[in-house]
């Protein structure tokens, strides 16, 4: 099962596009959906949230999650679209094996934030650590990364960083984009 997060900025794919990836990343969905071994379940607070999430994947639904929220006096907030992601990729990882997919506006996580072509193809936790030391991110990678490690913490098989025009690809084994692992 893939969770995506897109930033919603100009690199965001057209609504058309967007469309028919729907209709693909729909068909891989419900197929990933039977053929993967479900996870052991585990302990998880909102259990009616989760079988909703769950029925919509079995059935071949593609759940679009609005990262809107709101505080105890209803004033709405723009929540972060990452860490929306990420809490519903630990949710779901409970009984399926997840990808969390963060898109944006790079290829990936860049080595050299100057060059296109840099993109770093892995990335696990003692190189994120190394990566911050040398301060060789940009500050916009930094919540991704963050959210990508909680979540692998938290149950996620893997999380992957890169350009919206991959979606798709990046639903399958063969990606593109930086891959974060433990």
């Amino acid at each position: 099962l893939s969770i995506v997060s897109s930033n919603g900025t100009s690199a965001a794919p057209s609504w058309r596009r967007l469309h028919s990836e729907y209709q693909v990343l729909r068909t891989m969905a419900s197929s990933q959906a039977r053929a993967l071994p479900p996870r052991k379940p585990s302990k998880y607070r909102n259990a009616r949230r989760q079988a909703s999430c769950t029925t919509s994947s079995a059935s071949g639904m593609l759940p679009v999650i609005a990262p809107i929220t709101h505080d105890t006096n209803g004033q709405l907030l723009n929540t972060n679209a990452d860490t929306i992601a990420s809490v519903l990729a630990v949710a779901m990882s409970a009984l399926y094996r997840v990808r969390l997919v963060y898109c944006f506006e790079k290829r990936g996580v860049l080595n050299d934030i100057t060059d296109e072509q840099s993109v770093i193809p892995l990335i696990t936790e003692p190189e994120f650590e190394m990566l911050k030391k040398e301060d060789k991110l940009a500050d916009g990678i930094l919540p991704k990364l963050d959210n990508a490690f909680h979540a692998l913490h938290a149950g996620v098989k893997e999380v992957l960083i890169g350009h919206s025009d991959d979606i798709v690809r990046n639903c399958t084994e063969n990606t593109a984009g930086t891959l974060i692992r433990l």
